[in-house]
Order: structure tokens, then C-alpha cells, then sequence
């Protein structure tokens, strides 16, 4: 039945462990998705196109988008917004991202672009990547403020440059609003398309592409109340990174100012297993080169990998950063590594803390790891 398919679905995600980009560029190579007949292959097309045709017909284009008070409340940012002046917002913020950023991350935001496979690390997926440097904790979801802020300061760790001297505040915000608008799309697409690793869950059962049909025949049934409910569960992931207490600092925060004290503590915490864990991945100076960098890690599925290191969400090696030396690519100023701290990096093995660790602790780590940078010479210093 459909809850064996479900079991057997998150399985097949956890083992792959990509986002849904990856699964469409991997498509042509599967042999699973090969063995589809083209008749089914068509309907599932098919179903999808009514899916996206749906959720399209809801949340309108942007040059007619959909708008509600949790509508305003995600999308506004300093003055106050309606319909009239988030369309125009959208309007421009597409303009701007066709002529800044497709030519690495795709018309459509996929990561694609003409100049993607010349990058070092590939760019940043709209429509399944997550938004690594926010200033939320526990939950997921960003706001915009993190996004315009990504785009003006760019990404120093990849190739993403800097937009505070190349683009206006109003154009900067306008293609963070539709940046916002391409994922909060994407997701409630995302959330009832019949995708890949269910097409590669149903084949894995005896009847294969018997269990498709009827899988899609029972999902149009349902396909504008699922639709809907997707919209609406879209809207409020968003909505909730807005309130005051998802927010880090948390309001209440108080700045612990950098003395020969407060350092100490941080230093503690770092090296202490029981609470920071910090020096497991970053090494007892922060340089990077932790006991985890060097031993193998289950993946999430229990299997032992051959290879010693850490990995991403998609399956990438990724090394801890060096603090003494490296640049961050979230940012340099203390408020910036409190985030990363307590917030953790969505995509990678940095944890979030700020459950773990009191408000006065973590800026004790901030300024523990500010120390380590004291002496750091800055590339353009060093050239």
C-alpha cells in the first residue's frame, strides 16, 4: 500500500540525500526512472502540469500575485506593502535576477545557468536548496532580510559576489521578495508533485507502474484541497520564521562585551565535549582539522561510509571551516557568527545551539572565535 511506498520513499530520499535539482539532472542516468513506460511517464507529466497549473492559479504570476495580511507580513520590509506594490517588487526583482543572477543560478532559479559548470561550487537552487545564512533559529525558513543580505554582501567562502555597489537598496530587495516568491512556489509545488524518488519508490513494489496510476488517480482526486493545504502550510512556515522569538539574537539578548574573561569561557566551551563540541570538527586552535575530519560517519541510513570526513545534504565533502584563517561566508561581524552559532548551517553538519547554549555563552563563543582572527591578514591586505 501507499504507506509502504511512503516508508520505502524516505528511505530512498535519506540514501540520496540530494535536493530534487539533483534528481531531475540525475534522471536520464537512473535506471529505475528509465524503466518507466513513455504512456506513464506522460501521465505523471501530466499530473504535474495540473499540480503546477493549481498552485499557479492561487498564488497568481507576479505580475498578479496572490496577497493576504500573511502575505504582507513575509514579503514587507521597512514600508508598509499591498498588492499594487509587491507586484511591482516582483516585477523588477525578476528583471533584476534575469540580467545578475541567471547566468549562474538558470532563468528559473535551478542552478543551471551558462556559467554554472565553470564554478567551483554549484550555485544555489532555488527552487530545493535551503537558505544557509539566516538569522532564525530552530526553523528552517528565513527571512528577508537574510536573503538582501546575502545578495549585497555576498558569499566570500564561493563564487557569489557582492551587490551593495552594483545594485540600489529598492532593486536589492525587490529580487530578495523574488527570490522569496520563487521558493515559497517551488515548496508547494514540491509538496504534492508526483517527484522522482516517488516514481523510484513505487518500482521498487511488485506491480511498478500499476501502482503509479493508481497512486495518480487517488491524487487528482484530492489535488485541489492537497493544493491548498500545501499553499497554506507554505505561507505559515514563513510567517512563523517572522516572530520575535525565532528571531537571533533573541530580542532579550544582551551583548557580552570581548574581555580576557569572557574569552576564557568561550575557549571552555569550545573545547569542552560535553557542551560546545566545537573542536571536534574545528580543532583545538580552530583550524579546521578536528577528530571528525578524519574518521568515517554513518550516513543517516546506519551504512558506514568507506571515505573519513564530513559531507553536505548532498552527499559533498565539506570541511570545517578554519576560523583563524578562512573567510565566512555568512558574514564577519560578531551578530553574523552569533547567527551561525545558534542558528547552525542548514545543508551542512554544523548544528544549531541556540537550545543548547545560553544567550551569554554563545556570545562567549563569538568572542572566543574573534579572538582566534585577531591577527588574520584579509586576502586584499595580503596580495
Amino acid at each position: 500500500g501507499r504507506a509502504l511506498r511512503s516508508a520505502i520513499a524516505i528511505g530512498i530520499v535519506l540514501t540520496i540525500v540530494v535536493g530534487m535539482a539533483e534528481f531531475r539532472r540525475a534522471a536520464c542516468a537512473d535506471k529505475q526512472i528509465d524503466r518507466l513506460s513513455d504512456a506513464c511517464r506522460e501521465e505523471v507529466d501530466l499530473f504535474n502540469a495540473e499540480v503546477t497549473e493549481f498552485i499557479d492559479g492561487r498564488l497568481g504570476s507576479i505580475e498578479s500575485p496572490f496577497f493576504n495580511d500573511s502575505v504582507r507580513k513575509i514579503f514587507r520590509h521597512g514600508d508598509d506593502l499591498n498588492q499594487e506594490s509587491l507586484a511591482a517588487s516582483l516585477v523588477q526583482g525578476e528583471q533584476v535576477f534575469q540580467t545578475h543572477c541567471a547566468r549562474c543560478h538558470g532563468k528559473e532559479g535551478r542552478g543551471d545557468g551558462p556559467d554554472a559548470e565553470n564554478l567551483d561550487m554549484a550555485p544555489y537552487d532555488l527552487w530545493s536548496g535551503w537558505i544557509k545564512w539566516k538569522s532564525t533559529r530552530v526553523v528552517r525558513k528565513a527571512v528577508l532580510e537574510d536573503v538582501t543580505a546575502t545578495i549585497s554582501r555576498g558569499v566570500a567562502t564561493v563564487e557569489m559576489p557582492a551587490f551593495a555597489e552594483t545594485l540600489t537598496e529598492d532593486e536589492i530587495e525587490s529580487v530578495g521578495r523574488y527570490v522569496l516568491w520563487t521558493k515559497m512556489r517551488a515548496k508547494a509545488i514540491e509538496r504534492v508533485a508526483y517527484t522522482d524518488d516517488w516514481i523510484r519508490a513505487s518500482l521498487e513494489t511488485d506491480d511498478g507502474e500499476s501502482e503509479i496510476l493508481d497512486d495518480l488517480k487517488e491524487l487528482r482526486a484530492s489535488l485541489e484541497e492537497d493544493c491548498i493545504d500545501s499553499i497554506e502550510r507554505e505561507l505559515k512556515a514563513w510567517l512563523i520564521a517572522r516572530e520575535r522569538d525565532r528571531q537571533l539574537p533573541p530580542e532579550s539578548s544582551v551583548r557580552t562585551e570581548s574581555s580576557a574573561e569572557s574569552t576564557e569561557r568561550g575557549r571552555d566551551l569550545f573545547q569542552q565535549m560535553g557542551k560546545g563540541k566545537c573542536a571536534i570538527c574545528h580543532g583545538s586552535e580552530g583550524r579546521g582539522d578536528g577528530p571528525w575530519t578524519r574518521i568515517s560517519h554513518r550516513r543517516v541510513t546506519g551504512e558506514l561510509r568507506e571515505e573519513p570526513g564530513l559531507f553536505d545534504d548532498w552527499d559533498r565533502p565539506i570541511t570545517p571551516r578554519n576560523l583563524v584563517e578562512d573567510e565566512f561566508g555568512g558574514g564577519e561581524l560578531p551578530v553574523d557568527i552569533y547567527r551561525r552559532i545558534g542558528g547552525g548551517i542548514y545543508g551542512t553538519p554544523m548544528p544549531h545551539y541556540s537550545l543548547a547554549l545560553t544567550d551569554a555563552e554563545i556570545w562567549d563563543l563569538v568572542n572566543y572565535v574573534l579572538s582566534l582572527r585577531k591577527n588574520r591578514v584579509s586576502p586584499a591586505e595580503g596580495d
